[in-house]
């Protein structure tokens, strides 16, 4: 993993969840893997803030489903518009069929039931990242 862990020091990633517990969760699992550059929304308007600065400041996204004010699937649905590429992947508490079918519909590139592991949320990000170039 050690070629792992010099590819995830190059990227960046966004995580954007309402609850602070989570973000530092992921954020904790994302620096096991090498990051350190992480950026951190605790809301949709603050993370489309940072997409409007920039539409490529991160390699991924990793965002909740359910979320106060705008919810991931309208947060992907604006990602979308400004970067149709980057990888997203939506943590959620529901795991329905319907659900992901519409994170999938909605362009995102993994979908993770909470609660997760560490180990679960290693391999998304491993998935969705694989071919990036950095």
């Amino acid at each position: 993993m050690i070629d792992d862990d010099k590819r995830f020091a190059k990227m960046g990633a966004l995580i954007v969840n309402s609850e602070s517990g989570i973000v530092s969760i992921v954020t904790t699992i994302l620096q096991s893997m090498g990051m350190s550059h992480i950026e951190r929304a605790l809301d949709g308007d603050k993370a489309m803030a940072l997409f409007a600065e920039d539409a490529y400041f991160v390699n991924f996204v990793v965002c909740d489903w359910v979320m106060p004010e705008m919810t991931g699937l309208q947060l992907v649905e604006k990602i979308r518009a400004v970067n149709a590429t980057i990888p997203i992947l939506i943590l959620s508490g529901d795991a329905s069929i319907e659900i992901v079918k519409a994170a999938l519909a909605a362009g995102v590139s993994q979908f993770i039931a909470k609660p997760f592991s560490a180990g679960d949320m290693q391999k998304r990000v491993r998935a969705m990242t694989k071919n990036l170039i950095v």
